[in-house]
């Protein structure tokens, strides 16, 4: 569905990506076999890792940059859906300053950091508290609630950022509405709750 090599030519790579993917390029999909999450993950450069989609395999934030370097994509969209929680998150970042400020905090640069609000648009599916509450999103310099993507907290990842606490509302220790899209600590998709079932997907695209 999506680049599976990396090819020297990059306007040639945008040509296959619109052609087989109608515009959207999956680039993480995780749909849980069992209710037992995997001891770890493991996170790797090379955006070529997009075609082994495993539920402990991913492309980090240097092999994501070079895939935006060679595709040119400006916008995300985030699916999950958890059978344990029974709403539906599904968002995507619009195609302007705040939406493409969005993609580059996520994945290239993570500062300055990037407005929540009026970055991204909930989609018709979307049955989620946490795309209603943009303003309470987010973490910075110990405060929660602050209309940010992401965390600068220093437990997380930074080069995982995308797949950890991209958007969440934090009402203090770790409980509140997350999206969190590696399985450690746990898939969260609009809760704070370590439950997962068989079937629970998560998916995030770019075009």
């Amino acid at each position: 569905m999506t680049f599976l090599y990396s090819h020297p030519n990059p306007k040639y790579l945008k040509l296959i990506y619109l052609l087989l993917s109608g515009g959207w390029t999956l680039i993480k999909r995780t749909v849980l076999k069992s209710s037992r999450l995997p001891p770890s993950y493991q996170s790797v450069r090379d955006y070529r890792g997009i075609s082994e989609q495993t539920e402990n395999r991913f492309v980090d934030a240097d092999g994501l940059t070079k895939l935006k370097q060679d595709m040119g994509f400006d916008q995300l969209r985030f699916y999950c859906k958890k059978k344990s929680v029974g709403r539906t998150v599904h968002i995507m970042t619009m195609n302007n300053t705040l939406g493409r400020d969005a993609v580059r905090s996520m994945i290239v640069v993570f500062k300055p950091r990037a407005k929540a609000c009026n970055s991204f648009t909930a989609l018709y599916d979307d049955t989620s508290i946490l795309s209603r509450k943009c303003v309470k999103w987010g973490y910075s310099r110990d405060t929660f609630e602050v209309d940010l993507w992401g965390s600068d907290w220093s437990g997380i990842d930074m080069k995982m950022r995308l797949y950890h606490r991209s958007a969440f509302w934090n009402f203090g220790n770790s409980t509140g509405y997350f999206i969190v899209f590696i399985p450690k600590p746990s898939y969260r998709c609009d809760d704070s709750s370590n439950v997962v079932s068989k079937g629970d997907t998560f998916e995030i695209y770019v075009r």
